[in-house]
């Protein structure tokens, strides 16, 4: 009734404000990241949908994608079963290149304890 909505919209704006505002230098340092996550990935045989921006998706059995999402965490690595058969990660501004040289690694491990 006083317009309570709007003040969490407010919120949200606020975030997508302060990542034009100091991060947008940055944009191509997580492209970057995705483009090293998706080879890496590639490389050790996982389907990965090609990034067009710091996301990466990649195919995976669905049946097994909860369980596998539980084993990168237990290692340390934070991912999201994105949909029905598909893995997602994010590689961002907190993140550096060895981060994600280190999440291959991981995902790596996982892949042989499944």
């Amino acid at each position: 009734m006083l317009g309570g909505g709007m003040r969490q919209a407010g919120i949200i704006a606020a975030g997508g404000l302060y990542a034009l505002r100091n991060l947008y230098n940055r944009l191509a340092d997580d492209h970057a990241m995705a483009k090293q996550m998706a080879e890496g990935l590639a490389a050790i045989g996982i389907d990965v949908i090609p990034p067009e921006s710091n996301i990466v998706i990649w195919k995976f059995e669905p049946l097994k994608c909860t369980r596998f999402v539980e084993l990168c965490a237990k290692h340390g690595l934070k991912i999201i079963v994105f949909s029905e058969g598909l893995i997602r990660a994010v590689p961002h501004y907190g993140n550096t290149s060895d981060d994600v040289q280190r999440a291959i690694t991981i995902i790596a491990a996982v892949m042989k304890e499944l």
